[in-house]
């Protein structure tokens, strides 16, 4: 019983396995994007004040 038997289900699983790995780097990815574009935003806001009014961005 030692051999791997790679039917359509155990295929299937491993893919699976992989796209879970694959998405959780992604949404990291975007939050880790997210805040630096956030922080990108507060600075600009702090170097002008009217960065706000101007592109109507509310954080």
């Amino acid at each position: 019983m030692n051999k791997i038997i790679f039917n359509k289900k155990n295929l299937r699983s491993h893919s699976e396995i992989n796209g879970d790995r694959t998405n959780k780097r992604n949404f990291i990815k975007r939050i880790v994007e997210f805040y630096l574009i956030k922080n990108a935003v507060s600075v600009l806001q702090d170097k002008y004040k009217c960065f706000n009014k101007v592109y109507g961005l509310r954080m």
